[in-house]
């Protein structure tokens, strides 16, 4: 069956018939709606809009749709997002958009994000530790390997040291819940830097820690293993493996 688009002769240009016809009708209404209503926390309208639409659209109206007002708005909501208080998270709404932008078009954004995830993890609380692990996560696999390894390095690392630093080890207690949200974390630093940091700040502690109660204290051996297995327990298997408790 014969389409308008075909009846046009359209090119996927602005210039061809079927473009202008389109831009006209289509994208300049649409431009002059989105620019003054959507909101880039709420993205479902105008990514629902640009899957029904991609395949009439032609491939010039699309990108001048993006250009114009997705990348800007999306740009302008992450720039005014604050990590530790919207009740909607920012991977959400941009996360949405991947499919429609590709990952060219999300990277100066995701280094706002990273900026901004970056600040957020500078005080460590052992209290928010889960919900700092929730804000993080959704977006190892957006960065990508190489500037997610970078992130790791450059802000989970010392976020996780001042943890450590922050850790009181008093047996017989246990573990009062600051170093399980440290190792939480396990999952996305790599074994051998957790290990490390363990090494550099937590296992002198552990061990000055242990070596004081059976002097001072002098715990039955059932309890002196009882204590170090309870906190083996809080290690990873990788971890685990290259620890020395």
């Amino acid at each position: 069956m014969t389409t308008l688009r075909g009846i046009l002769s359209d090119d996927g240009s602005a210039a061809s018939p079927y473009g202008a016809l389109v831009d006209d009708v289509v994208v300049g209404p649409a431009l002059a709606s989105a620019a003054e209503t959507w909101e880039a926390r709420n993205p479902e309208p105008m990514a629902r809009f640009l899957e029904t639409w991609g395949d009439a659209l032609p491939l010039s109206a699309f990108q001048r749709l993006l250009e114009q007002v997705v990348v800007p708005k999306l740009s302008a909501a992450v720039e005014s997002w604050e990590p530790r208080w919207e009740p909607v998270p920012c991977h959400v709404w941009v996360q949405r958009c991947i499919p429609l932008l590709g990952r060219r078009r999300l990277e100066p954004l995701y280094v706002t994000v990273q900026r901004k995830l970056g600040k957020a993890l500078l005080g460590w609380h052992a209290a928010r530790a889960l919900a700092d692990y929730g804000m993080v996560l959704p977006w190892k696999e957006a960065f990508g390997p190489e500037a997610w390894e970078e992130f790791v390095g450059r802000h989970v690392v010392p976020y996780l040291r001042q943890g450590l630093r922050a850790l009181h080890v008093t047996p017989p207690k246990q573990d009062d819940g600051g170093f399980a949200g440290v190792m939480r974390w396990a999952s996305v630093v790599p074994a051998q830097d957790m290990a490390q940091l363990l090494e550099e700040e937590f296992f002198g502690k552990w061990q000055d820690a242990l070596y004081r109660w059976l002097w001072a204290a002098k715990p039955t051996a059932g309890e002196a293993v009882a204590w170090h297995e309870g906190w083996k327990r809080l290690l990873t298997p990788e971890v685990d493996r290259k620890s020395v408790v």
